[in-house]
């Protein structure tokens, strides 16, 4: 695959997460303004904006309608965008593959999520949070050792990505004790923020004009030409 291609395409997709993730967090916002009565963050969960059970002999509130279709914008963005990172790197090194990959059946995950609320079907709803949570520790593992191996001192990156893993880890244990409602809001927080610099990641990649460095092997010599050539091409 060209380098003009790749960069046009990851490009595109770049921009559609992250304007999927803004449109996500000002959807929250709205929906918690919308929600009759007031939200308890300690004590309810995020999914709990999207249901649409009756209340004062009405129903489906615009809370839900907001969060849900938000919700749904966002596995679609986030899967278009993992789709397009694993076909851009699919001749790479697996690392990246599986971080598309896995990407992409956790975003779709979180797209059933708002596909089903959780007064709908609160069994499958939680099935489908369970799978966006799974499929995330594969992702967030197969980025951090790209990121090992080609920016070995990425301290920020190390850090939040072992704090996703942690957060991850985390959330059964600490649901067993109760507190699952509010752990739920620090593994979507450190899940955003991770996504937020992931694209930040491929932008500083493209901007810097080092395409093949999610396309090929690092160590091999040929691809290192290779490499230098399209940097000193896109100064």
């Amino acid at each position: 695959m060209e380098p003009d291609s790749v960069v046009r395409m990851m490009g595109r997709a770049t921009t559609v997460s992250v304007v999927a993730m803004l449109q996500f967090a000002l959807s929250v916002t709205s929906s918690l303004q919308c929600y009759p009565g007031k939200f308890e963050f300690t004590q309810q969960y995020l999914s709990e904006l999207g249901c649409c059970t009756t209340y004062r002999d009405q129903t489906f509130f615009p809370q839900a309608w907001i969060f849900n279709f938000s919700l749904m914008l966002l596995g679609a963005g986030l899967t278009f965008f993992f789709v397009t990172l694993t076909l851009v790197t699919k001749d790479g090194k697996t690392e990246l593959p599986v971080c598309g990959a896995c990407g992409t059946c956790a975003s779709i995950s979180l797209f059933l999520v708002g596909a089903i609320p959780m007064d709908l079907s609160r069994r499958l709803h939680s099935i489908a949070m369970c799978s966006w949570l799974f499929f995330m520790l594969p992702m967030s593992v197969g980025w951090m050792a790209w990121v090992r191996e080609w920016y070995p001192v990425a301290g920020v990156w190390r850090l939040i990505n072992s704090c996703l893993v942690a957060a991850i880890l985390a959330y059964a244990p600490v649901a067993m004790f109760g507190h699952g409602t509010m752990w739920q809001k620090v593994v979507v927080l450190v899940a955003f923020v991770w996504l937020l610099l992931l694209c930040g990641q491929i932008i500083f990649v493209f901007r810097t004009g080092r395409v093949f460095e999610l396309q090929m092997y690092r160590f091999h010599k040929l691809h290192q030409e290779l490499a230098a050539r399209d940097r000193n091409r896109n100064k």
